[in-house]
């Protein structure tokens, strides 16, 4: 069954996912996901010279004191500027995910060059983004990376009827990504559609810490409790298991099951 929220008589709000979802994995979630490497030796050439010597590098210079400690597991504390350097190097490592090309599909991001010549001006992640830390250290999520990627409309449309007659696919607009790095791992869903927040928030398992939108005082790390790499699997098919609750659109507009 779809997720439903009553509206008028005869009508009911309807949430969807549009038939667009790509899996980006850099190592297996399950036996049906491709390889394609450790992340930490992926490379994706979608940056420009003047920016991977300019900021982005003056971006990880000033995290590496910070992910050496979470990456080995050193006992340390996070203060708001170490989280915040923290939270835009995470976020630059998604957003050039974002153009990564698997198994021959168009790359599918859903920030557009001016999300990201905001956040290369501002130093702030883009909105939408809701980030979180881990502790891991799983011999699969040391290095684990998973994106997986969709579009989401919500909208107004009595159940079987044809929602758009002339529908027109907005393209992607919502992600997760789980990156695994050493001892830690972090999580992060993204969207343009501030209204899928507004419907239905993002639950996690407890055990992760939110950093992002920022959370006042101090990150004390390590915590006492670390994922397994099957939490973690779970973990980082969530979004891809919330799509399939949701009604489709067929290439006409007509409203499809789940």
């Amino acid at each position: 069954m779809g997720d439903y929220f009553p509206h008028d008589p005869g009508a009911e709000r309807v949430e969807f996912m549009e038939d667009l979802e790509s899996e980006r994995s850099m190592r297996p979630v399950k036996l049906e996901r491709a390889k394609l490497g450790a992340a930490n030796k992926k490379k994706i050439y979608v940056v420009c010279d003047r920016c991977n010597s300019g900021w982005m590098s003056r971006l990880e210079k000033a995290t590496k004191p910070t992910l050496v400690q979470l990456i080995t597991g050193v006992p340390t504390l996070l203060d708001d500027a170490a989280v915040q350097r923290l939270v835009n190097f995470v976020a630059l490592k998604a957003m050039v995910a974002e153009h990564d090309v698997f198994k021959g599909r168009t790359p599918m991001p859903i920030y557009d060059s001016a999300a990201r010549r905001r956040f290369m001006d501002t130093g702030i992640a883009p909105d939408g983004i809701r980030m979180w830390i881990g502790a891991g250290g799983g011999p699969k999520w040391r290095t684990g990376f998973y994106r997986f990627v969709s579009g989401v409309r919500l909208i107004k449309a009595p159940l079987g009827a044809t929602v758009e007659p002339n529908f027109v696919r907005s393209g992607a607009n919502i992600h997760s990504v789980t990156w695994g790095l050493g001892s830690c791992f972090f999580h992060v869903v993204a969207t343009t559609n501030m209204e899928f927040y507004r419907q239905h928030g993002w639950d996690v398992p407890p055990g992760l810490f939110a950093i992002w939108p920022l959370q006042a005082g101090t990150l004390v790390w390590p915590p006492n409790f670390a994922f397994t790499d099957w939490a973690i699997d779970e973990l980082s098919v969530s979004l891809r298991g919330l799509s399939k609750t949701f009604h489709k659109v067929a290439s006409d507009g007509t409203l499809l099951p789940p």
